[in-house]
């Protein structure tokens, strides 16, 4: 089958060919003046050819009133769209300097029906109010209608396309023109037969006197055949209707569809179609509430018409509701009917035996983690008033995931899962109804994993020590060495410290008596114990907890070790030593400083009070930043990316309420630029309470307070600046 139309074979063209049985159709989505001609269809086989022809005369929409409804409106519309007016002051103002040019091009584009598509460039020059645009869809000029949106703002430009059908594939050019040149655009004609060909297809004034005639419609719709009813569809299957409709060329002619008498909602699923005297409609994915009467009604000018047809979808349930064996079914319903076993019923469930076990439970010897498992056999068997419980040691069983009780037609059995070794003891069954009890009982012994033998293995040995370690041998001895001779002396005393934020702080001294078993060493900050942590804030006082500080005293040797100190840690620290004759005192004092990047400019913290009036002042003049702002500027100049001079360090494995302490350094420092996150799992990790961190002078600290199972997991710090990045990891595990 070919079809040829004005000598010109057709079938490449963007059409719907349809043939079923002897009916061929040929139908041209969206007519325009273009496609008039004539139209032949020819059909070949090996003993010969036929062939048919017809014209066709596109008549341009006349329902569009062009004459004016309000002349005054009119009017004004004239005058302000008259360009004459502004035609002076546009060429003095606009001057046009460059050809347009696009920046970004189109992109193609696959999709399916139905869905919405978007083409998008951009364009220059931006200011060019003589710049113009048009779209093309493979050579032709896209048609205007709602479902095409072209858009043109600054140097955007775009194309809208709502609900695409196949028809609309094809290539899509954008082409931009001003006075100075133009884009994608050949003026000239390259093939000059074929623009007479269109110039005489596209002359209107052949078909002026037959416009009027041929729109004049005055028959009613009718509808040549009727749609066919559905009655055994299922569910997610597709259904059409489809019936002929006269008259073909109506433009007035409107189809709508309802089902159960309600407009039917065109969407996704329901697709109808309306083209020449063709009509359809197409249900996608079936579900039971499609079922119903559908009625497609046409109205015109003249008239209406209107046909029915049912539609009946199945649900494909996977359960059938619906027996498939009637005499099966019937004779279920015998079975279990009730009424017929009503008497006998009642009769079993009179109790008429006291409970009795037919065997009873046996001892058991297990190991430590094994299964225990007792079991016994029970009469009556159908006692609904049977009870049975069980006991270990004569107190109730507890409940529990390692204890599982069965009780079921007369077998009665418990089940300890992975022993331990207080499940050794004495176990019970007891069954108890209406006429009376019964008990059975059996023990059970756990051998325990013995990792700590308490008993000697050498008995000989054992004598021998206990000998050595009998005290009473040494009491006198013991209290002659105790005698306390000299009150406490420091030959050495402490030293004055200062040091930065974060450094270690070492103090120590040197005490006599040496081997005074009385002597008592005691550490106090201003006066108060550290211990105490009156003065120190919550912070501190959990560092302190976490071993931040900690203190020594051996052979006449103390020490009072900080691994990292803060501004509040300043003040006097005392070392105090005691016993029966008298005290000692050594003191000194630490003072800590600390420093914050505060908008690249060094600026010391507020001294709430100052301890030395001329040092403040000296440190105020060191501190004003304008007399290095300038030389600052050209000072700190990075040469290098991040890197971590000591990597993230702290503890790995952590009991569930610890706290924990991680520390790295990272150089170049300083570097305004330098940024320092944390991660947890590759997460950025959200500070808050219970995670604090720092970073000063190159020191980068994590604090984790009170750690959960949840915290387990990689912690990352990362430094990053404009050169590179650098990162260092720990894993934790909290248990």
């Amino acid at each position: 089958m070919n079809w040829i139309a004005s000598d010109e074979d057709i079938g490449d063209l963007d059409s719907e060919h349809i043939m079923t049985l002897d009916l061929l159709h040929w139908n041209i989505v969206h007519t325009t003046t273009l496609d008039a001609g004539e139209y032949t269809v020819r059909a070949t086989n090996h003993l010969g050819s036929a062939h048919t022809s017809s014209c066709v005369r596109v008549i341009s929409q006349s329902d569009i009133l062009t004459e004016s409804q309000n002349e005054q409106a009119l009017e004004q519309i004239q005058y302000l769209e008259d360009s004459s007016r502004h035609r002076r002051t546009v060429a003095e103002d606009v001057t046009v300097m460059q050809a347009p040019q696009f920046t970004r091009p189109l992109h193609n584009i696959e999709t399916v029906e139905g869905t919405n598509i978007h083409l998008e460039c951009r364009l220059q020059p931006v200011g060019d109010p003589t710049i113009r645009v048009d779209w093309f869809v493979n050579g032709r000029p896209v048609g205007t209608g709602h479902r095409f949106r072209p858009a043109h703002e600054f140097d955007y430009v775009a194309l809208d396309l709502l609900s695409v059908y196949p028809v609309d594939s094809g290539v899509y050019t954008c082409q931009a023109r001003n006075q100075l040149a133009k884009r994608d655009l050949i003026l000239d004609s390259q093939h000059p037969s074929g623009l007479e060909k269109i110039q005489y297809l596209e002359d209107s004034s052949r078909y002026k006197k037959s416009e009027y005639v041929d729109e004049v419609v005055n028959i009613r719709p009718r509808f040549v055949t009727k749609p066919k009813s559905l009655d055994n569809m299922r569910e997610g299957k597709h259904a059409h209707f489809e019936c002929k409709l006269e008259p073909v060329t109506d433009p007035n002619l409107k189809v709508e569809w309802y089902m159960n008498g309600r407009p039917v909602t065109v969407g996704h699923r329901f697709r109808p179609i309306h083209d020449f005297g063709y009509v359809a409609l197409d249900i996608i994915d079936l579900i039971a509430e499609d079922s119903g009467t559908y009625t497609c009604r046409a109205v015109n000018l003249v008239g209406a018409d209107e046909t029915t047809c049912n539609l009946i979808c199945r649900s494909s349930a996977q359960i059938l509701t619906s027996t498939q064996n009637e005499m099966g079914l019937e004779q279920i319903q015998y079975l279990e009917d009730r009424s017929r076993y009503q008497r006998s019923e009642y009769t079993e469930e009179t109790t008429k035996q006291a409970p009795t076990f037919t065997t009873s439970i046996k001892n058991i010897s297990i190991k430590e983690s094994q299964r225990a498992h007792f079991e016994c056999r029970l009469i009556p068997v159908s006692d609904p008033t049977m009870k049975v419980e069980w006991f270990h040691n004569n107190v109730p069983l507890k409940s529990g995931s390692r204890f599982t009780e069965t009780h079921a037609f007369g077998f009665v059995a418990l089940d300890v899962q992975h022993c331990l070794p207080e499940d050794s003891g004495t176990y019970t069954c007891r069954a108890k109804n209406a006429l009376g009890e019964a008990i059975t009982s059996a023990n059970l012994a756990v051998l325990s994993k013995k990792s700590i033998y308490l008993d000697t293995q050498h008995e000989s040995a054992l004598s021998r020590i206990n000998y050595l370690e009998d005290t009473s041998r040494y009491q006198r001895q013991t209290v002659q060495e105790d005698s306390v001779t000299q009150a406490p002396m420091f030959t050495q005393p402490m030293k004055d410290i200062k040091c930065a934020e974060n450094q270690a702080v070492h103090f120590e001294a040197r005490l006599i008596p040496v081997g005074d078993p009385k002597l008592k060493v005691d550490w106090l900050r201003n006066g108060v114990p550290i211990q105490a942590c009156e003065f120190f804030s919550s912070l501190i006082c959990w560092n302190m907890r976490a071993n931040r500080v900690t203190t020594m005293h051996d052979f006449g040797y103390v020490a009072l070790n900080m691994k990292y100190v803060y501004p509040e840690d300043s003040g006097t620290y005392t070392c105090r030593a005691t016993n029966e004759l008298g005290e000692a005192v050594t003191s000194s004092s630490l003072v800590v400083h600390y420093y914050s990047i505060y908008h690249g400019k060094a600026k010391a913290s507020l001294l709430l009070e100052s301890q030395h009036e001329g040092a403040l002042q000296k440190l105020h003049q060191l501190e004003d930043s304008t007399k290095y702002q300038r030389r600052q500027e050209d000072d700190i100049i990075v040469t290098q990316a991040p890197r971590f001079t000591t990597q993230l360090n702290g503890p790995t494995k952590l009991v569930e309420g610890q706290s924990a302490h991680y520390e790295c350094r990272i150089e170049p420092y300083p570097d305004p630029n330098l940024k320092v996150e944390w991660y947890h799992n590759g997460t950025p990790l959200q500070t808050g309470h219970r995670f604090r961190t720092t970073y000063d002078f190159g020191f980068a600290a994590l604090d984790i307070l009170t750690a959960y199972p949840e915290d387990s997991g990689e912690y990352t710090c990362k430094a990053i600046n404009k050169l590179g990045q650098a990162q260092s990891s720990i894993k934790l595990n909290v248990t």
